[in-house]
């Protein structure tokens, strides 16, 4: 394809530039990946039929340029379409088009960054209220142990009453068989009376 004198252009790339069919060919969008977009071979499509305008007006520039500086009138050529503002023209349509990918790429970037904040939120309240759970299941639990020990606790003294009371009862019982001269009763008198007694 033939360069040519170059168009001005401004606004894909950067600042007020000018723009020649090779920058147009050589001009890469950036890829956005896991969202909807301007569907990227439609774009190269569109980019592609620019670059071949944009060569056609050039060779037709230079062309008008060559029979310009050959004929002494050029009335005619004066008052026929510029190829130049046509070309401005085509590349204000890409610069549109450029601008409504960067408008919708930035819509759809605030919108992923709000879904996000609303995820994090809600796995905010989530991890919240599973740990507020967590906490009440191991309160309930430390309850029921502590319930469980007290009632083992109540049975070993109630257990522990029944034997003091049985000891103090037979204690009792050895002081008063002592003072009335009897054999105290118990396992070793018993034994004894029984070795002593006569047989039959």
């Amino acid at each position: 394809m033939l360069e040519g004198d170059p168009v001005p252009f401004g606004g894909i790339g950067g600042a007020s530039r000018i723009v020649t069919p090779s920058d147009v060919r050589n001009q890469v969008f950036s890829v956005v990946r896991l969202r909807e977009g301007y569907d990227l071979a439609e774009v190269d499509g569109f980019l592609g039929r620019v670059e071949t305008a944009l060569s056609r007006l050039v060779r037709e520039n230079e062309e008008l340029k060559a029979r310009l500086s050959s004929t002494p009138d050029c009335t005619a050529l004066e008052a026929a379409p510029s190829p130049g503002a046509r070309a401005v023209r085509i590349v204000e349509v890409a610069e549109e088009a450029a601008d409504r990918i960067v408008a919708m790429a930035n819509k759809e970037a605030e919108t992923i960054v709000a879904q996000a904040r609303r995820r994090a939120d809600g796995l905010g309240r989530d991890a919240l209220e599973k740990i507020t759970e967590l906490q009440r299941q191991a309160q309930e639990t430390r309850r029921e142990v502590m319930e469980r020990r007290l009632q083992d606790l109540r049975l070993i003294v109630a257990d522990f009453d029944a034997v003091l009371r049985q000891c103090f009862h037979e204690h009792t019982e050895h002081l008063l068989a002592l003072l009335d001269g009897r054999e105290p009763p118990g396992p070793v008198a018993d034994a004894s009376t029984r070795e002593a007694a006569p047989q039959l």
